[in-house]
């Protein structure tokens, strides 16, 4: 990936045929630049039948149409198999996530209720560590973040991540929960979206 040095902020393109995966790693993208302060903003040209299935998955829609010479251009892998157009939002979004930018994705409905099933155990975890005590996300899973996503945007060695730390049972149950909530502003698999309903 490059970064725009001068300022005005990094233009992210989206290679063509634009596809809803090449979208979401737009996306993706643009959440870790403003998270880590640094302005993006994604330009394609976007059908509207493709732009509601984007709305769906939490993609938000692009700024512009594209740019005439973007710093970026994301190019994303075939996804081959059934559901695609119909399967739940989040959970393809997170199976989509658990592979590589360039990574062929074979969609199976297997796939598909394990990324919903995890996605969701997260989310009832995700509420009870919110009750306990904040304490900061541990140095180590910062480091792993932005290690993974600045190595072409490396989303499965972020949710590696986040399953040994959900596992972990020394990680303190404030620290967990900061983490996930931290990753989630770059993952926005809705993570915090039970608080308050354990």
């Amino acid at each position: 990936m490059t970064w725009a040095e001068d300022g005005r902020g990094t233009r992210v393109g989206v290679a063509e045929p634009v596809t809803l995966r090449g979208l979401l790693l737009a996306d993706v993208l643009v959440r870790w630049a403003e998270l880590t302060g640094r302005p993006a903003q994604v330009g394609a040209a976007v059908p509207a039948e493709l732009a509601a299935r984007a709305a769906a998955l939490n993609v938000r829609p692009p700024g512009r149409g594209p740019f005439r010479e973007p710093d970026t251009v994301l190019e994303a892998g075939p996804v081959t198999g059934r559901g695609y157009r119909t399967a739940e939002p989040l959970p393809l979004r997170m199976v989509l996530l658990g592979h590589r930018p360039a990574q062929q994705v074979d969609l199976t409905e297997e796939r598909l209720a394990e990324a919903a099933a995890e996605a969701a155990a997260w989310r009832r975890s995700v509420a009870e560590w919110a009750d306990s005590p904040s304490r900061p996300v541990p140095d180590a899973v910062r480091g792993e973040l932005v290690a993974a996503l600045e190595d072409g945007l490396d989303t499965p060695r972020v949710l590696r991540m986040l399953r040994r730390l959900a596992d972990d049972p020394t990680a303190p149950p404030g620290a967990r929960f900061e983490a996930f909530a931290f990753t989630d502003r770059v993952l926005a698999l809705d993570l915090t979206s039970e608080i308050g309903r354990w």
